[in-house]
Parts: structure tokens; C-alpha cells; sequence
């Protein structure tokens, strides 16, 4: 039995590890376009930022080592041209020796990601300007010339990310977004914390401006934004997201789903019974909602990727969905979110009550004391929806113990009977999750 997983990255390196622990006697094969594999792209900026020294250090496996200690044949530099579903190959082309070949496959995992958005403007390809997704494109910043001014087109976690790293680094930061605020992940008055936060470090922040040029003899000089201004720039970071890399797949003729991204079910089976997805190119389950979603995270690909490769070699194993549930740093203050924001459940229809608190996230005697703002979202019935946090300390701890009553199905009057961890370094006597529930239970009994 051969497996044949198309890309090496997150998705697609879960997928192939775990079909082989799966089914020790099936042979299985990545095939990846770039020449790397296995890294942690959400570690990029830290690498820009010399907190990570080396670009090696995010990659976890080579090609070599992956082969050694996983039994997976790992070819880089292979692009896929086509994928023959009736036929059970794939036409790939060597980038190396421009050689094509076919590789018949038993059972195939589509793993191809997600690529960088890129408008199609003036100066889009001049030198200077980049984007930020692969490891490559990690590189390849890390090589450009020191540039004394950054724009960075987009507000979303890779640029405010972003504009930490070269705010560390004494460059002149200015941040462009078409939308009134910051982070997108968030509620308005949650982004607007970190949008302070930001200006407070030095970053220049333009909101409600879309992008138009980027003008330059050879190398980018200036941004020019739709309502006429310019904004002189060194680098030109273009940060506008990404879109699910699916070309393959529709060509071959499978069902896309929501926003382009690979049609799935619970099992990671696509439209055709023997090709599996998973990671960045895969739609999800959302388990609030019930209804498909497409939110590409290193960690939801690395858990659709284990179920894939489960299955592509003969298991059974389901994938129930996703929360959004997420992270982010921004210069001194965490961010993180789970379930459903305010305006997002109000898009779907749904009837919302929240409360937002401000609270401590240790004892207030303790050095390093650590304020937090922390929102949470529910039904008018009580069940919890949705939580987002921002604060300079405790923001992760509070906002996984709400992903898991969220995913449990709690409900806020059940937040004041949690067993929480308590010690004055890391936590108050009653915590700020207890607190929010209480404040939240108030104005739902009324």
C-alpha cells in the first residue's frame, strides 16, 4: 500500500507520521514544492526578531531525519502538476531537473496549505516587497537590507506580529488597514486595547484606508492608500491573510466547500473516496454553529492531519471541529479568543449577552502583577458562546479553561463552580473567569 501526501508542512507532516504508525507495512511518501519541511511558521517573526536565532531551530524534522525517525520518504522540490483521481497518480514535475514523472498512489492526503493573499496592484513585484508564510519567505526577509521605514499592509496577527518585530528592531512602523480596527479575531472594544497598545510602542496606525500602489523605481519607495495619501517605505510587508491553495484539487475535479477550501467530512474524506485532506486547505466543522467553516491554525491542521493519515491507512478516527479558538502577541500584551465574538454570532443571527470586566491576574501584592480586560459572550439562555481576552499576563490560562466549557457545553452560572488553581504568582482567590461568569449571570437573570 502506498500513500502519497502532497505537502510536508504541518498537515501534511501529522498525515504522513501518523499513516505510518497507523499501518507499519504501507509505504508512504511526501512530496513538497519547497525545500522545506516541518517548520513552525507561527515562529517567523521571533526568527525576524533575533529572539530565534537560527531559522533551523523552527524546523523539527529535515527530509533526512524524517525518513530516520518516522520511516516516511520525504522528495522536496516536487511540484504537483496534476492529480489523476480515476487513475490513482500524480503528475509531478522535479524542479531540480525540470523531469516529469507519475506516482500512482493507494490512498492520497492533500495537504497544499494556504498561500499569501496578494492584490493585484501596481508594484506588487518590485523589490522590497514581501509577504510572510513559509519559511522561505521568512528567509528571504532576513535577507533584505535593513530598512529604516516598514509599511505593513494589513492589521491582522501576522502584522500586528509584525510590527513588534520591527518596532524591537528601531524601525519606523506604519500599520494600513481597509477596516476600522485591528484584529479581526476580536470585538471592536478588544482590538481597540491593542491598537493603543501599539501607538503607545511608536507604531503609526491608518484605519479605513485600502491599499492602491506601491510606487518605486526598481525597489518599493512609497504606499499609496485609495484616498490619496502616501506613506514613504523601505519594506512593504503585505500582510492581507491568506486564501486555502486548492488549485489542484478543483482542477481535479473535488468539491470545494466554504471560502474556496477542500470539502470535507468528519473523517477527513474528500468527494473521492480514496483522497483525504488536511491543514490550511480544509474547511472545519464549527461546533458552535454546526455549519462549515475555514480557519486555517497550526494546531487545527496538525489535528485534521493525524486523523487523515489515521485513515488513509485503514483506521477509523473523526475530527469533530474546531472553536477559533486563538492566540496571539502583540509587543507586551497577549491576546486570545475562543467560540464566538459578539459581532460574529450577531452575523449568524444569534441572539447575544455579554459582559466585559477588568480584573487582575494575580495577586495584587505580588510583584508583576498582570491586568487583564476579559469578555465573555453568551446566549440569552446562559450557554456560553464566545471568550476573548487581552492583557499583559494569564490571558492563555483563562481563555483555554473557556475553550473547554465551551466545548463541553457549559453554561455561565456553572463558571462559578470550577476548581481553579490558586497561588498569588499566577492567580487570585476568585479568578477573573468566575468574576466575568458572575457579572454575566447578573445580566441574564434580570
Amino acid at each position: 500500500m502506498l500513500i502519497i501526501v502532497i505537502g510536508g508542512v504541518a498537515g501534511g507532516g501529522s498525515a504522513a507520521a501518523r499513516a505510518k504508525r497507523q499501518n507499519p507495512e504501507a509505504e508512504v511518501l511526501i512530496l513538497e514544492e519547497s525545500p522545506h519541511i516541518s517548520y513552525a511558521a507561527c515562529g517567523l517573526p521571533y526568527f525576524l526578531s533575533g529572539e530565534v536565532k537560527e531559522a533551523s531551530a523552527l524546523q523539527a524534522l529535515t527530509p533526512e531525519t524524517f525518513q530516520k525517525t518516522r520511516g516516511v520518504v520525504v522528495k522536496t522540490r516536487q511540484r504537483i502538476v496534476k492529480i489523476d483521481k480515476e487513475g490513482k497518480k500524480v503528475l509531478v514535475r522535479d524542479l531540480e531537473t525540470d523531469r516529469e514523472y507519475a506516482e500512482a498512489y493507494d490512498k492520497l492526503v492533500i495537504a497544499t496549505g494556504a498561500r499569501s493573499f496578494v492584490p493585484p496592484i501596481e508594484g506588487k513585484d518590485l523589490q522590497g516587497v514581501f509577504t510572510l508564510r513559509s519559511l522561505q519567505d521568512g528567509l528571504d526577509l532576513a535577507r533584505a537590507e535593513k530598512a529604516t521605514r516598514v509599511v505593513i499592509v494589513g492589521g491582522g496577527s501576522i502584522g500586528c506580529e509584525m510590527a513588534e518585530t520591527y518596532l524591537k528592531l528601531g524601525r519606523e512602523v506604519t500599520i494600513i488597514d481597509k477596516s476600522e480596527q485591528l484584529l479581526p479575531i476580536l470585538d471592536p472594544e478588544m482590538a481597540e486595547i491593542v491598537s493603543e497598545h501599539l501607538q503607545e510602542k511608536g507604531a503609526k496606525i491608518e484605519l479605513g484606508k485600502g491599499i492602491k500602489a506601491i510606487k518605486g523605481k526598481g525597489r518599493v519607495e512609497e504606499v499609496i492608500t485609495d484616498d490619496g495619501a502616501s506613506y514613504p517605505a523601505d519594506i512593504c510587508l503585505l500582510a492581507l491573510g491568506v486564501r486555502p491553495e486548492t488549485s489542484l484539487a478543483e482542477e481535479a475535479g473535488l468539491e470545494l466547500g466554504v471560502r474556496g477550501a477542500l470539502a470535507v467530512n468528519e473523517y477527513m474524506e474528500t468527494s473521492h473516496p480514496d483522497i483525504y485532506g488536511a491543514g490550511d486547505c480544509c474547511e472545519a466543522n464549527h461546533l458552535l454553529t454546526g455549519k462549515k467553516t475555514w480557519i486555517p491554525l497550526g494546531s487545527t491542521a496538525n489535528k485534521q492531519g493525524r486523523v487523515a493519515g489515521t485513515n488513509a491507512a485503514g483506521g477509523r478516527m473523526s475530527f469533530w471541529g474546531v472553536l477559533g479558538t486563538a492566540q496571539v502577541k502583540v509587543y507586551d500584551l497577549d491576546v486570545a479568543r475562543t467560540g464566538l465574538g459578539e459581532k460574529e454570532a450577531q452575523a449568524e443571527g444569534l441572539e447575544v449577552i455579554s459582559a466585559k470586566i477588568k480584573a487582575r491576574s494575580n495577586a495584587g501584592y505580588y510583584p508583576d502583577v498582570g491586568l487583564l480586560h476579559l469578555k465573555l459572550i453568551a446566549a440569552p439562555d446562559g450557554k456560553i458562546l464566545g471568550a476573548q481576552a487581552v492583557g499583559f499576563k494569564g490571558v492563555d490560562k483563562r481563555i483555554d479553561v473557556l475553550a473547554t466549557a465551551i466545548y463541553n457545553g457549559m453554561w455561565v452560572d456553572e463558571l462559578e463552580g470550577i476548581d481553579l488553581g490558586y497561588a498569588p504568582p499566577y492567580s487570585v482567590p476568585i479568578d477573573p473567569v468566575i468574576v466575568a461568569g458572575n457579572v454575566l449571570e447578573k445580566k441574564i437573570s434580570r
